[in-house]
């Protein structure tokens, strides 16, 4: 990954209802934005893992990442 790449990161909210791309693979539908800690509830589509993810970020590609998640279960 390019250095160029890495410092195009900017802090992201999504928006509940919209599917997003991970930086590191996989699509993610956000649930809900817990408006206080700034989480996101995300679902993965494809195999239902469901976590609150802190610190998102959105990269000039229009992919995102957070920098950790807690309260992981399967829908």
């Amino acid at each position: 990954m390019t250095k160029e790449y890495r410092e195009s990161r900017l802090p992201f909210v999504p928006k509940p209802g919209e599917v997003y791309e991970n930086e590191g693979g996989g699509t993610y539908r956000c649930l809900s934005v817990d408006g206080y800690t700034g989480s996101a509830r995300m679902s993965n589509t494809a195999s239902g893992w469901t976590f609150d993810a802190y610190h998102i970020g959105i990269y000039s590609d229009r992919k995102i990442d957070w920098q950790y998640s807690t309260n992981g279960w399967f829908l």
